[in-house]
């Protein structure tokens, strides 16, 4: 197999900026990169995911193999095993970001099995200021407890940080002096926030006062996921400083429950803005029909650009939802599944928008008899 990768690299893409051996699994050795390194020298992404026959040697001679390299994935080289050889060891991750140093610019870690993770987030608060795009998501640890991230060091260490996913990682922050909080310049640069958790899990996410500690200047914010997280409320949200948020993921979390209000002045506050909300699994009616006729309160001026809503699992009358039908001309997908409140017939998932739109010329009908999962129409 490594014949055929320098067979392939050589004769059709040696001018290569970016190679991915995602789903090679065992073909990919440290013989391999230096294959891809003497084939493609000038690349700047190397994508090794799934490749879970790399060790800590293999990972700690990337620096050197590829001087050009801005952009690494290791996802999943290591899902099962946290030992100290792996490819995801604390010590080889850290030698291959001091390694890159400044040039590091995307970093994918996500899917690993790992102890020490604090120790390669120091390592990129030392070594990353150029570092945009960080995923830490889906690590798994030998301990119950919770990884602690000084996160006023990263944000002084990487302030052009654009992109955090920490999605179902127990991380927390640590805890330090309110100066420390006052004194740190935020993520200026952040457009997508993503530290969902698992429902099914015993660890509920991060609470009001991290969640402002990581977005405290983050203006820019278009994507932000805290679905599951059991401690934040609608009234964080709304003091954030961005004004355009364009996809919103809350299911699961305590903003839904929070207030009966809270969804709706969610929806006030971004609903001009807003392509994709996730609301799933609000179990008041009044707070699920509240935040939809904010879409459709909305002032004249402001049309809203709301392309997928996602309503599993919640209580929502037939009328609101059929207002916001009228209104949200460019809705092209609609998850009803689950929702208890509405005709039988009617709950399920609407995927196109000539699904979304058949949905809209069928309501007046009241035509909804028939098995939920089976409805054809």
């Amino acid at each position: 197999m490594t014949k055929k990768i320098e067979h392939i690299l050589e004769k059709k893409f040696s001018s290569a900026l970016s190679v991915d051996l995602c789903g090679w699994h065992n073909v990919v050795s440290s013989t391999t990169l230096k294959i891809v390194a003497n084939a493609c020298p000038t690349i700047t992404h190397l994508g090794l995911a799934n490749c879970e026959k790399l060790n800590n040697e293999d990972v700690r001679i990337i620096p050197s193999l590829f001087p050009n390299l801005n952009s690494v994935d290791l996802s999943r080289v290591s899902p099962s095993s946290a030992s100290s050889r792996s490819a995801a060891s604390s010590n080889a991750l850290s030698d291959l970001i001091a390694g890159m140093g400044d040039k590091l610019i995307t970093f994918i870690m996500a899917g690993n099995k790992m102890a020490g993770l604090p120790y390669v987030f120091n390592a990129l608060s030392k070594h990353s200021k150029n570092l945009r795009l960080l995923d830490v998501s889906n690590i798994s640890t030998t301990s119950r407890d919770p990884i602690i991230v000084n996160i006023e060091k990263l944000q002084k260490g990487c302030p052009l940080l654009t992109v955090l996913r920490t999605t179902n990682t127990m991380l927390t922050l640590n805890e330090s002096a309110v100066r420390d909080h006052v004194k740190s310049p935020g993520f200026p640069h952040m457009e997508q926030l993503t530290i969902g958790v698992d429902n099914k899990g015993y660890f509920d996410g991060m609470d009001d006062a991290q969640i402002e500690r990581i977005l405290k200047t983050s203006k820019n914010l278009k994507l932000l996921d805290i679905r599951g997280c059991k401690g934040i409320n609608d009234s964080t949200l709304v003091r954030l400083p961005a004004w355009d948020v364009e996809f919103l993921y809350v299911a699961g979390c305590s903003v839904t429950s929070s207030s009966s209000d809270g969804l709706e002045l969610l929806v006030k506050k971004w609903g001009r803005t807003l392509k994709e909300l996730d609301m799933g699994s609000t179990h008041k009616q009044r707070t699920v029909d509240w935040a939809l006729m904010a879409f459709v309160e909305a002032e004249d001026d402001v049309k809203p650009q709301l392309r997928k809503l996602d309503l599993m699992g919640c209580n929502v009358g037939l009328k609101p939802l059929t207002k916001l039908l009228d209104c949200c001309k460019y809705l092209e997908s609609l998850n009803l599944m689950d929702c208890a409140s509405l005709p039988r017939g009617m709950k399920r998932l609407y995927p196109t928008l000539e699904d979304v739109m058949r949905l809209k010329k069928r309501i007046p009908s009241g035509n909804f008899d028939g098995n939920d999962s089976d409805d054809d129409f």
